[in-house]
């Protein structure tokens, strides 16, 4: 799958999920970059 259809697909639960852990907006958003940033670096194309 790629890295933006999973972006697309997850990005808001993954959002929710780290607000929940930080409690503050701007930081969620950024962590949630973050995250499919470092997901995407694991990925390797078929």
């Amino acid at each position: 799958m790629p890295i933006a259809r999973m972006y697309e697909e997850y990005s808001e639960v993954v959002y929710q999920f780290i607000y929940l852990l930080v409690g503050e907006k701007e930081l969620a958003k950024d962590l949630t970059q973050e995250t499919f940033k470092l997901a995407s670096a694991g990925f390797k194309p078929r």
